[in-house]
């Protein structure tokens, strides 16, 4: 049983994540090097976040309640702020490398536009988000254990398998609004994204009793059972022991395999407030979704024309005056993937 929940946890979380990288982006080596550059980014972001929160919690009191609160607080958002900030800097980073590339190319033309290069990366980040957020709960998933042998809900670890697949979408979206918001030099759709990556990241924190979040979104606090005896993940966890006391100890505790991911165990395995955090996340990526398509190019025509394609020729030219694969157009008018002339097929319209 243990083996199925693994397995089906993992392909939750990551199965819509691995179809996109497969289908738009493998067969490309320049957009696997973005992928990995935009996974890279977000890891340093992590790192930067950790350190601050380790350099905090071991400079504060950890008996005052309080404050280790308001730490939590800060870390949260500053953890989101730093992962746009490096969000920010990826897209500096590829605006230079569209020059370069233009200076290269024969026909004085980028290979990749800046809508693709906002796409992949937001996948890159996305991922790496996501390995972060459930590697550790997969790892527990595998046993020994039974869920809910204490009279708790069964559904931990499903609910964060698909908190996990919003948050890869999520980072997708994010990335291809920040990179036109950056472009465009419409900062409201940049501060649109940092609100909204900050109401993912409350409504995750708050649905968590004891949450710890150095990555900007809350539910990678993976909630441990209760203490029993053979569970290797509660390092010096004590009966009776307080969100702070056991963050102190931690943290100094040098068998904790990372001292500064701290997940703090709560009195019970399942938090009957976590599910709800659902609802909101996916609601806040449809609209995203939406949005990001209809920026990329796309439209309700689009749309319709994709979900009707019947058949793709490739390279050829219907008499509707629509290109195949290579141009990222099939017969009827409809875009691959749907997404539109400006994100997959922006330089194959002529």
């Amino acid at each position: 049983m243990t083996l199925a929940v693994f397995f089906g946890c993992t392909f939750i979380a990551f199965g819509p994540a691995l179809s996109l990288f497969l289908f738009t982006i493998a067969r490309d080596p320049l957009r696997i090097i973005i992928l990995i550059a935009g996974a890279f980014f977000w890891l340093v972001s992590l790192l930067l976040s950790s350190l601050i929160w380790f350099i905090a919690v071991k400079a504060s009191d950890p008996r005052d309640e309080a404050l280790q609160r308001g730490l939590l607080i800060f870390g949260v958002m500053f953890s989101v702020l730093l992962q746009e900030a490096f969000r920010f800097l990826y897209y500096k980073l590829l605006r230079k490398a569209i020059e370069g590339l233009v200076a290269l190319s024969e026909d004085g033309c980028s290979p990749i536009s800046i809508q693709q290069m906002a796409y992949v990366a937001g996948v890159g980040f996305g991922l790496m988000s996501g390995a972060f957020s459930m590697i550790n709960l997969l790892a527990d998933a595998l046993g020994p254990g039974t869920v809910g042998i204490h009279g708790d809900s069964q559904l931990y670890f499903l609910t964060s398998a698909f908190m996990t697949m919003v948050l890869i979408f999520l980072h997708t979206f994010w990335g291809i609004l920040f990179f036109h918001g950056c472009e465009n030099r419409r900062w409201w759709e940049i501060a649109a994204v940092v609100l909204m990556h900050l109401a993912v990241s409350g409504s995750v924190s708050a649905a968590s009793r004891a949450p710890c979040c150095l990555q900007g979104c809350c539910h990678t606090s993976l909630s441990h059972p209760r203490p029993s005896p053979g569970f290797p993940h509660h390092w010096n966890h004590q009966e009776g022991d307080t969100v702070a006391a056991w963050s102190s100890r931690a943290v100094g505790d040098p068998s904790h395999p990372f001292p500064f991911l701290l997940f703090p165990p709560p009195q019970t395995f399942w938090n009957p407030l976590y599910v709800g955090s659902l609802v909101p996340s996916y609601l806040l990526m449809a609209a995203a979704a939406v949005w990001a398509y209809l920026l990329s190019g796309g439209s309700a025509q689009n749309l319709r024309r994709f979900l009707l394609c019947k058949c793709l020729v490739k390279g050829h030219r219907d008499p509707s005056g629509c290109w195949g694969p290579s141009g990222c157009r099939g017969p009827s008018g409809c875009w691959v993937l749907g997404w539109g002339k400006g994100l997959l097929g922006n330089e194959a319209r002529s």
